[in-house]
């Protein structure tokens, strides 16, 4: 026994200092990339606001020595010079993420003249707002991500910044075989990169899977020649793309980046076991295999036996409810709806009424869609908008249906913004829904407080997705696309009656808002704000009205500060339509919007505006145009070309109806101005005005009629986005009798 002691230790120490020798070998071989020693940019760039010399990204995953347990290294430089104003602007805050613990973080500017002016960054602190593009990593982990910022002071045209920065996390793995979350990144920036490197070092027993699109150089096998940042450790196996002269990605509106711009999506994947169980096993062994769709089967069919307590009690309610109510025999299209709104009510009730520390958190994903500010004395936790986990949701889903013999399909989709089905290559990227067979399919996705039976989801609009059937006599699965929404289906009215007070300096609006389809959007949340939708739903849906004698109505201890908050928000929605507003006075909630008979959601508001009357002699000029709210103004490059296609959310429908009365001994004049008829295949503004009395009658209609063209359309999208600009900026002349 000794014996094997000692020659298993002098087989260690044998391999410990091949390790070592070969990292000091290393260490003498290879030097920093040249790349990071540039201060000159190409001439065809001089005009840009900034660009970026040289950037690194390395990320290593190193086994925890005889535990089963993986450290995941991160190491991100970049060396970016800055070119004009814009750019000191853009630059004059650094941040960077951390991922676990901080290792290292060092910002260095580098004057014209040579000197080098290395940062303090021990003042950063922690945010949670987004942060710019460039100085994000490829890798997001969630909630262990934490970003910080510090201002840089001094910068000046043509200094060049350069910094790292880098992370390492500790990862216990799953026993078995197991993955981390999958890269998708693309190689474009808003500004262009002369030289770009990424790397992915992998140790024993890790595996990896990528492929590259739209263009994007693919991953060769190496560290190509140059010195790894992430880990010392020598023996892992690399993967890496170097890419030069990076033209940077056109900034225009609706473009879907991972459709258009040069791709690359990776996974990493494990054994499990020690560094001892899997030091001569094989390592890195890369592939590009799309998951098959009999893969995905298996997969999405195993969730008809996936079940918890949970899932169990709230399907038993669901299906009580039903029989207490008189519901159990409902037609297939009543019943599916009637199961909808059942559970709905359930998972808010026990969201707002619940102890959340108390439940079962797989069931809530909040959205912080929370409207206090930062120095409320808010008494309760509770979002103001939550979405349903949806593993629990099918689950529920399909126990429920499946209790009343109705058809039930998982749903997977590939969302529109990450590509056709063809380009899915991991799971993760596909999102779960459910088809429900009533009188016809209703495609089902995870509902929040205010989804409406069978809503379209704006992230899934037009998207690809296979059906796979559930059940004991279930079999196959088969294309099943998610429909697009109309331009019909998805509306936003406003009608709007204004007066003039004699004073002249103000104008004063009642309007009336409309909503329904995709359009509802965020608004419907804020309109909900006081949460008194809550009251309805648990007095509505009793799982058992005989017995039950407890008190269903919802108590919200901040409901007088959130309808305070919510007025200082409406406020800043209409002044975020281009206008300033004098006194918001009054909001009525008239519709929720919240169940399908009656999908509209509708809300009446009186407010005041300022600095739209202009005297002009014994007359006035009234901005009638700025009426409508902003419209998209286009920048002259934009009216000229398109780069690439045109992905647009969902086809939409805007009307304006405004009615003026006129002051008293005034007419309008100027109205030709405010009459335009642009109308084609991909969109139309059209606008009329008209004296009625003592009446100025305007109305406008601006519809996008699809949620994608080819880019050769786009001088359709600039004809009629000109005319609704072009309307805003038209004035009437209230001329005095």
């Amino acid at each position: 026994m000794r014996s094997f002691n000692f020659r298993f230790l002098s087989l260690h120490f044998f391999l410990f200092f091949l390790l070592v020798s070969a990292k000091i070998f290393a260490q003498d071989q290879v030097a920093e990339e040249p790349e990071f020693k540039v201060g000159a940019v190409p001439d065809k760039w001089k005009n840009e606001s900034a660009v970026i010399i040289a950037q690194k990204t390395d990320y290593a995953y190193v086994r925890k020595t005889m535990i089963n347990a993986m450290t995941i290294h991160e190491y991100v430089r970049k060396r970016i010079r800055l070119q004009d104003k814009n750019a000191l602007e853009s630059f004059s805050e650094f941040y960077y993420a951390t991922y676990g613990k901080k290792t290292a973080v060092n910002y260095n500017v580098i004057k014209a003249n040579g000197k080098v002016v290395n940062i303090d960054l021990s003042n950063a602190i922690e945010v949670d707002k987004d942060v710019p593009g460039v100085f994000k990593p490829i890798y997001m982990r969630g909630g262990s991500t934490a970003y910080f910022k510090i201002a840089i002071p001094d910068l000046e045209i043509g200094d060049i910044v350069d910094f790292h920065f880098e992370s390492a996390q500790d990862v216990e793995l799953a026993k078995g075989n197991g993955e981390f979350t999958p890269y998708i990144f693309t190689l474009t920036y808003n500004y262009p990169v002369l030289y770009q490197k990424f790397q992915f070092d992998l140790d024993k027993g890790t595996d990896a899977s990528f492929k590259s699109y739209n263009g994007a150089p693919i991953l060769h096998e190496g560290d190509g020649g140059f010195d790894t940042k992430a880990s010392d450790k020598k023996s892992l196996v690399s993967y890496f793309i170097i890419d030069k002269n990076r033209d940077k990605v056109s900034d225009e509106r609706w473009n879907y980046e991972y459709r258009n711009s040069p791709t690359v999506k990776l996974k990493i994947t494990y054994k499990s076991g020690g560094l001892s169980n899997t030091l001569f096993g094989k390592k890195g062994e890369a592939s590009a295999e799309t998951i098959s769709l009999d893969k995905l089967r298996t997969i999405y069919s195993s969730l008809q036996y996936y079940n918890t307590p949970l899932i169990d009690g709230i399907s038993r309610d669901i299906i009580d409810y039903l029989k207490n109510n008189g519901k159990d025999k409902l037609p297939p299209k009543e019943m599916v709806r009637e199961i909808y709104y059942v559970f709905r009510k359930i998972f808010l009730e026990s969201y707002y009424k619940g102890e959340i520390n108390g439940k079962d958190v797989s069931l809530f994903t909040p959205r912080y869609y929370r409207h206090y500010s930062k120095d409320s004395k808010k008494k309760t936790e509770k979002e103001d908008q939550v979405t349903v986990s949806k593993l629990l949701w099918a689950a529920v889903l399909y126990r429920t249906c499946a209790k009343k013999d109705l058809t039930v399909e998982a749903l997977v989709v590939m969302p529109r913004y990450l590509g056709k089905w063809n380009d899915m290559l991991f799971q993760e990227e596909l999102e779960l829904a459910m088809r429900v067979k009533g009188d016809k399919f209703y495609f089902l996705f995870p509902f929040d407080n205010f989804d409406v039976f069978a809503q379209p989801n704006e992230s899934f609009d037009g998207s690809e997705a296979y059906a796979f059937a559930l059940g004991p006599r279930s079999e196959g699965y088969y294309k099943a696309n998610v429909p697009s929404t109309t331009f019909e289906e998805n509306l936003q009215k406003e009608e709007s009656i204004i007066t003039i007070p004699e004073s002249m300096d103000v104008i004063n609006v009642e309007r009336t808002s409309s909503f329904n389809g995709l359009d509802k959007g965020s608004t419907i949340t804020l309109a909900n704000l006081d949460r008194e939708y809550l009251n309805k739903d648990f007095k509505q849906y009793i799982i058992n009205p005989k017995k039950t004698k407890i008190d269903n109505s919802y108590t919200d201890d901040d409901k007088d500060e959130r309808k305070k908050n919510q007025l200082e928000y409406l406020k800043k929605s209409v002044e975020n339509e281009g206008v300033e507003v004098n006194k918001y006075d009054k909001f009525e909630l008239m519709q929720d919007g919240r169940f399908d008979d009656n999908p509209l959601l509708v809300y009446k508001e009186n407010y005041s505006l300022k600095k739209l009357l202009n005297k002009a002699g014994r007359n006035y000029l009234l901005d009638a145009g700025k009426l409508i709210g902003d419209q998209v103004k286009l920048e002259e490059k934009e009216m000229k070309s398109r780069d690439n296609d045109i992905w647009i959310s969902f086809a939409k429908t805007f009307t304006n109806n405004i009615v003026i009365n006129l002051p008293k001994g005034y007419t309008a004049d100027g109205l030709q101005d405010l009459n335009y008829n642009v109308n084609n295949e991909s969109g139309s503004f059209i606008s009329t005005a008209k004296i009625d009395g003592n009446k100025l009658i305007i109305n406008t209609q601006k519809i996008y009629k699809k949620n994608f063209d080819k880019k050769e359309l786009w001088p359709n999208y600039v004809a009629f986005l000109e005319a609704a600009y072009k309307f805003t900026q038209v004035k009437v002349v209230l001329k005095k009798q």
